[in-house]
């Protein structure tokens, strides 16, 4: 028995030092996405239009992440065709993705996006499709 009590007390000690180790930080919540107001979509276009006439704006309505698209809305499809190159920014105008346009809609364009490697977020929903 003697010789089983230094056993067991290393077991404890052990089992005490591994179960008091830190937990790791909970990972930090992903980035707020503040989707653009139709005051800044509007703002923004008219801004853009002052240096580049011929641009269109308009807002992500949808995505297909795992798809890397993008439904746009708010542009004058008339102006818009396949294989347009396109970017992708947020409200703040940091820029989240380039892409280009894959689908004309009557209402609507669809978009293939590629993210910015230092981009803050992927696009989201709400965000702003500029076309210069």
């Amino acid at each position: 028995m003697s010789r089983l009590k230094p056993f067991i007390a290393a077991v404890v000690v052990a089992a005490g030092l591994l179960g008091c180790q830190a937990k790791k930080p909970p990972a930090p919540p992903p980035p707020r996405v503040e989707a653009a107001s139709p005051q800044v979509v509007q703002a923004l276009r008219a801004a853009y239009r002052t240096q580049h006439p011929n641009c269109e704006v308009g807002q992500v309505i949808a995505l297909r992440s795992a798809d890397r698209l993008a439904a746009v809305n708010g542009v004058d499809v008339s102006k818009m065709a396949e294989n347009q190159i396109v970017t992708l920014i947020d409200a703040h105008e940091k820029v989240l993705a380039t892409g280009v346009v894959v689908r004309v809609l009557p209402d609507s364009i669809h978009v293939r996006y590629d993210p910015e490697p230092d981009a803050p977020r992927p696009p989201a929903v709400g965000d702003i499709m500029v076309r210069f």
